[in-house]
């Protein structure tokens, strides 16, 4: 993941949310140029999410969320990582079985030809562009030009380090997240739900695949729920479950039991009276927007949801 991929899941969070997975609540760039497409907002229906939210969560066993994994290869070139932890005393750990999966992914993402790789990165900075603009920030023609060019240099040698790797274990690196996940693997769970949002920015994507779409989202809420089910409270996960787009009752749920947490720490003392009051009316306004969504039939079980989640694995 290059520099001006990290300028998309920063900007296209909005002003509140600064976490990968809210990407679904502000109008991104699309990959294609030319006439931007209508932003995907539809919400995933399911088995799952046509109970009762309570009912859903109550029923949820608590895992024991793993730690941080140790950084064993920062930086390094993915096709080397994939055989230094090989050789290593970390093969077939957590930390080298994740180590690993990134690596994988991180060639899976480079792959294509030269001309491939140099029509993706330019079209990523086009969208870059889009987003520091929206941002209110400063345009550098010099800055954008030289980002993209670093950006085109490294992908092809992160390509040409995974050429030895053959193909069908380049594209197992989901398969092994999901299983991490699975497990109790916060970190792999937060880069599966970041990946979404790379292979399925518009609603051309998903129509593109909508069973591949409507699995991997269904994941991402499991993974999400199970995180508050065992006590992950933060502001990451809260306000994933608020944005993704699963339910507007949870979305509501969630974002409100997010906004009440942060609303009883205010006002803060690093920010200044003008920020603090920005933040909060940011916040309830937000708060009015997911509420509006809730159909009148669905208020209670959202409400319940929030009482129920404040009394156990959030309180304040």
């Amino acid at each position: 993941m290059n520099k001006r991929t990290g300028w998309l899941f920063f900007f296209s969070a909005g002003i509140v949310l600064a976490f990968f997975g809210f990407w679904r609540s502000v109008n991104r760039p699309v990959r294609e140029t030319g006439a931007p497409k209508t932003p995907a907002t539809a919400v995933v229906k399911s088995e799952s999410t046509s109970r009762p939210i309570l009912e859903r969560i109550r029923s949820r066993p608590v895992k024991n969320l793993l730690p941080p994994h140790r950084k064993l290869s920062e930086g390094e070139l993915p096709g080397q990582v994939v055989s230094q932890v090989a050789a290593s005393p970390d093969a077939n750990t957590p930390d080298g079985d994740y180590a690993t999966a990134v690596a994988l992914q991180r060639c899976a993402y480079a792959s294509g030809t030269d001309a491939e790789i140099e029509e993706r990165e330019t079209r990523e900075s086009l969208q870059v562009d889009a987003l520091r603009q929206r941002a209110g920030l400063p345009l550098s023609d010099k800055v954008a030009v030289n980002e993209t060019v670093d950006a085109i240099v490294t992908m092809k040698r992160e390509r040409d380090s995974c050429a030895g790797i053959p193909k069908n274990v380049v594209s197992s690196w989901r398969v092994r997240l999901e299983a991490m996940a699975q497990a109790g693997d916060t970190e792999a769970g937060q880069r599966l739900i970041r990946s979404i949002s790379i292979e399925f920015p518009t609603q051309f994507e998903i129509d593109a695949n909508p069973d591949e779409y409507a699995q991997r989202m269904a994941l991402a809420e499991e993974y999400l729920l199970d995180q508050v089910a065992s006590g992950d409270c933060s502001q990451a996960t809260l306000t994933s479950l608020a944005t993704m787009g699963f339910d507007p009752g949870l979305s509501y749920a969630s974002y409100r039991v997010y906004a009440e947490r942060t609303l009883a720490s205010m006002p803060r003392p690093n920010l200044t009276l003008d920020e603090n009051v920005k933040m909060i009316s940011g916040i309830k306004n937000r708060l009015a927007e997911f509420q509006a969504q809730v159909p009148s039939d669905a208020m209670d079980d959202a409400n319940q949801t929030v009482a129920y989640w404040q009394q156990t694995n959030c309180r304040l």
